[in-house]
């Protein structure tokens, strides 16, 4: 995504963009919660910016995504360790949640994102 003079924007598309390569390089279940932790907050601060009706639906959507890694993580924490290759259900584990939620967490915010970079170019 591209840069913008928005602080907010920028911390939010770093937190994100954290949380999908801690869930792609990491089964650190910490640095994990870390990122998802970190992208909870940077979408607070997204959100305060966007108070428009139009966002509010895509912000929802964003912190149920959030919110889903968080809870993949922590079963990811309470779990056993598994060993993906001899674990048949290994699409369903915690690991593989939080993955699928980071992807989908990226998508989301693009297009949260993406009216709002439209915007901020046209003011520049």
């Amino acid at each position: 995504m591209a840069s913008t003079a928005n602080p907010a924007i920028e911390r939010v598309v770093e937190a994100y963009n954290a949380v999908h390569a801690a869930a792609a390089s990491t089964v650190d279940p910490l640095q994990l919660m870390s990122a998802v932790s970190g992208a909870s907050v940077a979408l607070d601060g997204l959100r305060d910016l966007l108070p428009s009706a139009a966002y509010n639906p895509l912000c929802e959507r964003n912190l149920e995504l959030v919110e889903r890694a968080e809870s993949a993580v922590v079963a990811l924490l309470a779990g056993p360790e598994q060993d993906a290759s001899s674990d048949s259900s290994a699409s369903d584990s915690p690991l593989h949640q939080v993955q699928n939620t980071a992807t989908a967490m990226t998508t989301s915010l693009e297009k949260l994102l993406i009216p709002k970079l439209i915007v901020t170019r046209k003011e520049d």
